[in-house]
């Protein structure tokens, strides 16, 4: 009877030795591998969230690339890099046509250097001197003189168009004069600043 009890405990002792071996050598080990992996997918899975936005921010900016082309095509209508005088006085000549117009002097020039004077010496002193100093011209500016003659009605139609020009313009003056009533025309002269560059 004390050898079955010594069998059976000795049994039951070797039967806990291979489960806590099992468990030990087995089982803890897989649960921290597989404790491991799971960390490492989930890391795994923020870099892939991350590379999928940053996928998305490129493919926006892939879209993007053409409105930012279609922005840069205006902002060069309105101030070219060039002073593309020619190309002004086509769209002139084309706006005025659109109003059966004839500009007969359309003329562009580059501003001339600005002079200046200098007076040095006492108000009361006999002896004063004078010197004259030029300036740089302003740079990125083209002036321009435009004259023509035309009904009142046509005259306010060109300046408005002229005045919303699709290129930094500014009208500077606008003078009416020689108005006839035979043919109920009055002539006109604008003189004004077209832009460009940087």
């Amino acid at each position: 009877m004390k050898s079955a009890s010594i069998k059976i405990i000795i049994t039951s002792a070797v039967f806990l030795l291979i489960i806590a071996s099992v468990l030990i050598f087995g089982i803890l080990p897989a649960t921290g591998k597989l404790k491991s992996n799971q960390t490492d997918l989930a890391g795994i899975a923020s870099d892939l969230e991350a590379a999928q936005t940053k996928y998305e921010n490129l493919i926006g900016l892939k879209k993007s690339e053409s409105e930012t082309a279609n922005i840069q095509d205006i902002v060069m209508e309105y101030l070219p890099d060039d002073k593309e005088s020619s190309d002004f006085v086509v769209k002139v000549e084309a706006m005025a046509k659109e109003l059966s117009l004839i500009v007969p002097t359309l003329s562009l020039t580059e501003p001339a250097p600005v002079k200046e004077k200098k007076t040095t010496g006492d108000e009361d002193s006999d002896s004063k001197t004078t010197t004259t100093k030029k300036q740089a011209a302003p740079q990125n500016v083209v002036d321009f003189t435009l004259t023509f003659s035309a009904s009142y009605n046509t005259a306010q139609s060109f300046i408005t168009r002229l005045a919303t020009f699709p290129r930094f313009a500014s009208l500077e003056s606008v003078a009416f004069t020689n108005y006839s009533a035979d043919s109920d025309t009055l002539s006109v002269r604008i003189v004004g600043k077209i832009y460009y560059g940087k």
